[in-house]
Order: structure tokens, then C-alpha cells, then sequence
């Protein structure tokens, strides 16, 4: 999921409320911080534990190039991570700012 603005300060609250959330749902979940999101420097957490008795681990960072800023949000239950990572390897290494 992306959350896209052009303030840093909307980005930040989205994405710490997003946290917040993952934090709730997910408790005693290991927490491991974060700085890229493929080829772009961010800002942002990785999580991994249960959520509803689901292994599952999810991934919230924000990313910016000029004025615009990402806040990408990944979730993959356990389960389906072999079948989904590569996706989302694919997704972050390829993804682009477009001027407008």
C-alpha cells in the first residue's frame, strides 16, 4: 500500500499511526529499524510476530524525493512468504518518483 503527500510532517503521522496500529495488533513483535526501501533511503520499521495467531511480519517506511513524499506499507503473513517476497523485491527496486 502507498500513501502519497507532498508534506513531511503528514507523512511522519501517517506513517508513526501506522506503526502505532502494527505495534497494537502485533504484540511482543521483534522491531528492527529501518533506512531503504529498495534503491531509496527512508525512514521506517520492520516488524515480525503473530497477529491474530499468524506468523506474519510487515514493513512501514517513508520515502521522499523533493517535495514528495511515500509512506510504504508491506504485510505478508509467514505462510506466504516465499510466494510474495520476490514480488515485493520486484515492486521496491523498480519504483520511481515521476516529475510532474
Amino acid at each position: 500500500m502507498f500513501y502519497v503527500t507532498s508534506n513531511e510532517a503528514g507523512a511522519e503521522e501517517c506513517a508513526s499511526g501506522i506503526v502505532e496500529e502494527y505495534k497494537s495488533k502485533m504484540p511482543g513483535a521483534v522491531i528492527t529499524p529501518l533506512n531503504h526501501w529498495g534503491k531509496h533511503e527512508g525512514n521506517g520499521i520492520a516488524l515480525e510476530g503473530k497477529m491474530l495467531q499468524v506468523e506474519a511480519s510487515a514493513r512501514v517506511v517513508t520515502i521522499h524525493q523533493g517535495r514528495t513524499w511515500v509512506v510504504v506499507v508491506e504485510f505478508v503473513p509467514e505462510e506466504d512468504a516465499a510466494k510474495i517476497d520476490r514480488d515485493l523485491r520486484v515492486i521496491s527496486d523498480s519504483f520511481e518518483f515521476v516529475k510532474n
